[in-house]
């Protein structure tokens, strides 16, 4: 760092930049900066000529010989104030060294900015003396020069009219002795030096002077406090938006009126701009409404194929909602030509060069100056008109891809867009594939930023797409419902049997409860009844876990499995005795050529989902019941034959001796099932099993598009996408919400949860719980164990356990004051069931049965009714 008060050679050269650069903001502000610069002399004759003299006079002193007296005035000043440094009686410092000073010397920052500045951005402390604030007086001078600065765009643009204040050599010497270092500063430098001045008159020797103010000053220079960065902390408003900066107002001091009437173009192109954005906003709003009023996605493009990609269809699809979709890239558009406005009225830095370019996702790059808008009615024929007419941004379908991309439009949109105009079907010509419509293009992009789809190769991309059916679209929508129906990648809770496994965000893994079988993973058999990190997981990140009888499974992002406990991968009939344990975590290598998402356990077999959407299954092979003939120690995974070889799928949940797979297909979700049909829980309304997967058309009469499935021991529940919660399976304890305990062999809406829209269901051995969208939480079924919930008064003998037919609202959870996003129960028969509730600040919170720990909390009892927070951030 150089010697404090010690100035550069080229101290005072660039202190005349400094000065030539504040010198158009000096005109524009004439009135404020007169008084202190002219000579103690001179400024009575001011005051006596602002008030005493004609009026024709005063208009004759705002002309061009005001003008030139001002620039004399100005240079007069610069003279003094080069002399102050020049002779060191003031010292300059950079921001940088004025930062070290005041930690390591104990200097003051003196502020002399003015209010509208300082509330912006501050140095901690710093001390605030304005050298000029805010004119708020009310009199003909003042409104006179209100006036001038309205007509040069100061004051009505957001520059305010500030007056010196005639007590700032009084205030400082009120606040600070005349021996004090002080070190002044203002947003540019120039406010500063003149404060400089008047303190050195004042008797103040220990000046310091900021080059350049705070306005250059970078973020580890200062300590800075408020709410904006220091450059961008100076009076400026609309006036930097209208080209009013610093080098139009010094060419304004020679073409006055020839720019005041560029002023007075480019105001009214603002204006222009505002009614654009108006209309624009108002055909967001028009759009918004006709995607929410039409079908689903196919319902109206009659004969879509499952490509999504329409051939023809003008005549199917009134040609204004293409109109209505212009709003939204409108919108974009006028933003734009604001910056493209300003950047042609502003010279380029000599070190930028060209016109700034706006990057995309995969496509080429655009400047903003080619930007323009073709008029509507040369491009369409007038709005209402069935005649199709040619898309008004087609010469610009960059900006129309980072536009769709940007918003992250849906599939369904996307594909509305190709069913409404040509422009949005032909071929865009953009990389990586020059084949693909702007839609497709948009859609691969999305994809582009899903976790699970960065790490493939092209091969794998193109095997999935084909999967999906051919189009990106499709290929978008399979992972979106994937993110929405599970918690990979987030935190999450698992309730197993008699112990527990949370997952936090970063991928670490707690487990804690019973550990008779190493289900725990930590190397011995030994309870926890605090959450304990598994260790031995030391660098790898796991996204997603499930837990059977005694046995636990991981999966990481990089889809492998680990497992540990009881017979990892084997039949678990009935928790049967067994010696083979597994205390620590350990890789299943029959799964290392399959990049597995998700696993469910069952009691005779266990499913894994792949990340392109197929299923596999181990053990329970006995007659076939999956599909496939093995023998229950077989530990190799085999696909799921039937129905679901050639459709994806993005969910599976497995109960006692049932599997539940949520399908994506073209035209639309749908749910299939397999196994055990006992209680009617495959939903197909019979009790018969089914050796391979079978499509549950009940929603399809219900017109319900499935978003989540959950399968619970013996009965199952779906949430729809319009929010609406369906039960099948065997009604024992009231566990499907209907009100009794009647088995439904098929899926039946439950009534008494028509008025809240659901968002997340999970169901155990008989209990459903079902989170809706404002975070309030519903549960119903066999109330053992205080696992619902509800605080219930005990009855004569005692008992607090009541079955609950209907659902009903667990007020317990609503003292959480975090809204909930997930519930999970014990899912297991012949257990004692406990649930978590995990909000969405990471916080869990745990109730039910904890003999064995599970719960992660000591009670002095063996359950606890009352949700208890767990000591663990899953955040």
């Amino acid at each position: 760092m150089t010697a404090l008060g010690s100035p550069s050679p080229n101290i005072v050269s660039r202190l005349h930049g400094s000065q030539r650069k504040e010198q158009g903001m000096i005109l524009v502000r004439t009135r404020e900066y007169i008084d202190l610069l002219k000579p103690p002399s001179l400024k009575l004759s001011h005051r006596c000529r602002t008030h005493h003299h004609h009026p024709n006079i005063r208009m004759q002193a705002n002309g061009e010989d005001d003008l030139a007296s001002q620039m004399k005035e100005m240079a007069a000043a610069r003279k003094r104030w080069e002399a102050l440094i020049r002779e060191e009686k003031v010292k300059v410092l950079t921001p940088r060294e004025a930062g070290y000073a005041i930690q390591l010397s104990n200097k003051t920052l003196l502020d002399v900015r003015p209010s509208t500045e300082h509330k912006k951005a501050w140095v901690k402390g710093s001390t605030w003396i304005p050298i000029f604030d805010v004119d708020s007086r009310f009199d003909v001078g003042t409104l006179s020069r209100k006036i001038t600065n309205f007509m040069m765009g100061g004051w009505w643009s957001g520059v305010p009219t500030l007056a010196y204040d005639n007590q700032f050599i009084s205030k400082v010497e009120q606040t600070f002795p005349k021996d004090t270092d002080l070190i002044v500063a203002c947003q540019k430098g120039l406010r500063s030096i003149a404060a400089c001045e008047q303190l050195y008159n004042a008797g103040y020797r220990n000046l310091f002077w900021v080059q350049g103010g705070l306005e250059v000053a970078e973020e580890e220079d200062l300590e800075r406090e408020g709410p904006q960065p220091f450059k961008f902390s100076g009076i400026g408003g609309v006036s930097e938006f209208l080209g009013w900066t610093d080098q139009q107002r010094a060419a304004a001091a020679k073409e006055s009126w020839s720019y005041r009437l560029v002023f007075s173009a480019r105001l009214v192109g603002l204006f222009i701009l505002a009614d654009a954005l108006f209309i624009g906003a108002q055909q967001v709003g028009h759009y918004l409404q006709d995607m929410s009023d039409r079908l689903t996605l196919y319902r109206d493009i009659p004969q879509a194929p499952k490509s999504l990609q329409v051939v023809t269809v003008d005549q199917f699809v009134h040609p204004s909602t293409c109109d209505r979709v212009q709003g939204l890239i409108l919108c974009w558009l006028s933003l734009n030509l604001a910056r493209a406005l300003q950047t042609l009225a502003v010279p380029m830095v000599a070190t930028g060069g060209g016109t700034p370019s706006i990057q995309y996702h995969n496509i080429v790059e655009q400047s903003v100056a080619a930007i323009v808008a073709p008029t509507l009615r040369q491009q369409r024929h007038c709005y209402g008109e069935s005649i199709p007419g040619e898309f008004p941004l087609a010469t610009n379908p960059s900006i129309v891809l980072h536009v769709l991309t940007g918003c992250n439009m849906d599939p369904q949109d996307l594909a509305k867009l190709e069913a409404t105009c040509f422009f949005f079907r032909q071929p865009a010509n953009f990389a990586p594939d020059f084949g693909l419509s702007i839609s497709e293009l948009a859609a691969l992009d999305m994809c582009q930023k899903r976790a699970i789809f960065k790490p493939m190769t092209t091969e794998e991309r193109d095997i999935l797409k084909q999967r999906c059916g051919g189009s990106w679209k499709l290929v978008l929508r399979f992972l979106l419902a994937g993110e929405a129906c599970s918690r990979r990648e987030k935190s999450h809770a698992i309730a197993g049997p008699g112990h527990s496994v949370a997952v936090t965000s970063k991928g670490a893994v707690y487990s804690f409860g019973s550990n008779s079988s190493g289900q725990l993973g930590h190397g011995t058999l030994e309870e926890e009844w605090r959450p304990r990190q598994i260790r031995s997981l030391h660098g790898i990140r796991i996204i997603q876990a499930t837990v059977g009888v005694g046995r636990t499974m991981l999966i990481s992002d990089v889809g492998r499995v680990y497992t540990f406990g009881k017979e990892p991968l084997g039949e678990t009939e009935m928790g049967g005795e067994g010696t083979n344990y597994v205390t620590t975590p350990q890789p299943v290598e029959s799964l290392k050529d399959i990049f597995v998402v998700q696993a469910a356990i069952a009691n005779f077999f266990t499913a894994f989902l792949s990340r392109e959407g197929r299923v596999y299954t181990i053990s329970w092979g006995n007659d076939a019941k999956l599909g496939h003939q093995t023998e229950p120690n077989d530990l190799e995974p085999h696909p799921l034959l039937g129905a679901l070889e050639n459709i994806p799928v993005v969910q599976i949940a497995a109960g006692y001796c049932y599997l539940l797979a949520l399908a994506c297909q073209p035209s639309g979700m749908s749910v299939y099932s397999v196994g055990c049909g006992l209680g009617g829980k495959l939903g197909h309304g019979s009790r018969t099993d089914e050796k391979y997967p079978r499509l549950i058309e009940q929603f399809q009469a219900l017109n319900i598009q499935p978003a989540v499935v959950a399968a619970g021991a013996w009965h199952a529940a779906v949430v729809g996408q319009d929010g609406r919660v369906c039960t099948w399976g065997w009604g024992r304890y009231g566990c499907l919400g209907h009100g009794n305990e009647e088995c439904e062999l098929a899926p039946k809406v439950v009534e008494g949860l028509n008025n809240v829209k659901a968002v997340h269901v999970a169901t155990g051995d008989y209990t459903t719980f079902v989170v809706c969208e404002s975070g309030d939480v519903y549960s119903f079924g066999c109330g053992e164990s205080s696992s619902l919930g509800h605080i219930i008064e005990p009855d004569e003998q005692g008992n607090r356990h009541t079955n609950v037919l209907k659902p009903e609202l667990v007020r317990s959870l609503k003292q959480v004051k975090d809204r909930v996003v997930q519930i999970s129960l014990t899912n297991a028969v012949y257990w004692n069931a406990h649930t978590f509730a995990l909000t969405e600040s990471g916080k869990l919170y745990a109730f039910g049965a904890g003999d064995k720990g599970q719960l992660g909390v000591e009670l002095e009892q063996s359950e606890r009714g009352n949700p208890e927070l767990v000591d663990i951030d899953l955040s």
